[in-house]
């Protein structure tokens, strides 16, 4: 990635890192799950290193699975850039697939389940194993008991924050996306739901 890159999740607490090359220039990550603060903080970091909104040359955002409403603020914001700049590249992620991608890298086995707190009794679930035209995933809502059938003898590793590390990971995990077409991983469909009155 050249130029400036930033990477945005607000799937959980909502954070950003700034990098220039491989050096990360700031990092900042909420104590609450507040995504409205994600902005102004952001816009304070980048004129306190002197580096305009035009300069980014690149966005890694994680998609989800997570918070409805922080998923929608940060694919709005990113879209928002992507719209007003249309030379920046846009890569979308899961945050499941940078757990997943930390436990590969250290060669910690072939096929592994990472699983997230969903709230109401379920885990969000990302199932990978590396086969042989590379890697496989598979992305569910499991009910937390029926979470051993699911992950089929494979080991389950709990979730961790993605930042700053969603940066780092190979351009064949990173999915890159049109604006237009960059959409939230939500796997709670009824919460997705606009229902008419």
């Amino acid at each position: 990635m050249n130029g400036y890159a930033l990477c945005i999740t607000t799937s959980s607490y909502p954070g950003f890192a700034c990098f220039r090359g491989e050096e990360m220039l700031f990092e900042w990550r909420s104590e609450s799950a507040r995504s409205q603060d994600l902005l102004p903080k952001l816009d304070n970091y980048l004129k306190a290193e002197g580096i305009s909104i035009g300069d980014i040359g690149s966005i890694v955002v994680d998609m989800g699975p997570g918070s409805f409403t922080g998923l929608r603020i940060g694919l709005a914001a990113v879209k928002a850039w992507g719209y007003a700049f249309k030379d920046v590249n846009i890569y979308g992620i899961s945050c499941l697939d940078v757990v997943a991608w930390d436990e590969f890298s250290r060669g910690e086995g072939e096929g592994l389940v990472v699983v997230r707190d969903a709230g109401r009794g379920n885990v969000y679930m990302g199932r990978y194993a590396i086969g042989p035209s590379g890697l496989e995933r598979e992305y569910g809502l499991v009910p937390v008991d029926k979470l051993d059938r699911w992950a089929d003898n494979k080991r389950i590793v709990e979730f961790s924050p993605p930042l700053p590390r969603m940066f780092r990971l190979p351009r064949e995990w990173l999915k890159k996306v049109d604006v237009f077409e960059l959409r939230p991983l939500y796997l709670y469909p009824d919460d997705c739901s606009v229902s008419k009155k």
